[in-house]
């Protein structure tokens, strides 16, 4: 089952090298993929396939396995005495799975496009909650900002909720789109994973890792890589859902690190050099476990 995670890893590859060879800004990159790609890709799905009743279902398994990943990590913190800065950094590390750089194309490459739709709403679904509950996490655990001083959630800060939102409402008001329009949708939103997957290897090439604590590193990357899709596993046995959308919510449980629990960390000043590191360890470890859990699986 490496067939689909080797043309990922080799474009991740590619992204590396551009940012260690060029002197790339890769957070303007960054922003780009996010403001302009990921939208037109979010509003392409929503607008051809819409919202049902299963995106509970979806709501629930997130739910789950985040919430399940973040008990994992405050009783393991908690046996070994660790800071609420240190705790928080383990719980940003661990409990946030990267679906949308490394988990559409894998999922795309694994199961094919209906399997990516369902990736796509998934993303979605864990941007808003990355947006709340990760950067709450990273505000609780930071060292810079004094209690009463958290900074406001901004939702409306989110391009990709434009998009989601958008494509719903054309979807449900049956709105046509101008041939010439949506050959600019389609064009922006077939570039939006290829793109996202070279920035994701841009940003594993910009990332500096200082003094790490390798014990804790290796509870991380753990509980990210094996007690993740095990927990989505045992969630989504009890939904009542088709065959592939099991395997894709599994699947996506099992990537790695979500590279924006990095900038919440670096933001906030919590615990960055874990969250860093996990985020790296865990995408290249993951050459090494996702096969086996498509293995699994299929």
């Amino acid at each position: 089952m490496l067939a689909p995670v080797i043309p990922i890893f080799i474009i991740f590859f590619i992204g590396f090298l551009v940012r260690k060879r060029l002197p790339v800004d890769v957070s303007m990159c960054s922003r780009l993929a996010v403001i302009v790609f990921i939208p037109f890709l979010v509003f392409r799905s929503f607008y051809s396939n819409g919202l049902s009743l299963t995106s509970l279902y979806y709501a629930l398994y997130l739910s789950g396995t985040v919430g399940g990943c973040l008990l994992i990590v405050y009783f393991v913190a908690r046996l070994r005495n660790r800071s609420a800065t240190q705790t928080c950094g383990m719980m940003l590390a661990s409990a946030f799975s990267n679906n949308g750089n490394y988990g559409i194309p894998l999922v795309l490459f694994a199961f094919g496009n209906e399997a990516g739709t369902v990736a796509i709403t998934l993303m979605v679904l864990q941007q808003l909650l990355m947006h709340t509950l990760g950067v709450s996490i990273a505000a609780a655990g930071s060292t810079v900002l004094s209690e009463g001083k958290r900074r406001r959630i901004k939702l409306w800060r989110m391009p990709i909720l434009y998009g989601a939102v958008g494509g719903l409402v054309f979807h449900w008001l049956s709105w046509p789109i101008h041939a010439s329009v949506w050959q600019v949708i389609q064009s922006l939103a077939d570039a939006a994973v290829p793109f996202m997957m070279v920035v994701l290897g841009m940003q594993l090439g910009a990332m500096t890792l200082g003094k790490l604590e390798w014990r804790r590193l290796f509870a991380s990357v753990t509980i990210k890589l094996l007690a993740a899709p095990l927990l989505a596993a045992l969630i989504v046995a009890v939904l009542p859902l088709p065959l592939l959308e099991k395997q894709v919510m599994i699947v996506l449980a099992a990537t790695p690190t979500a590279v924006n629990t990095t900038l919440y960390a670096v933001q906030y000043d919590t615990d960055a050099s874990h969250v860093s590191a996990a985020t790296l360890f865990s995408t290249l470890i993951s050459l090494a476990t996702v096969p086996v859990v498509l293995m699994l699986v299929s």
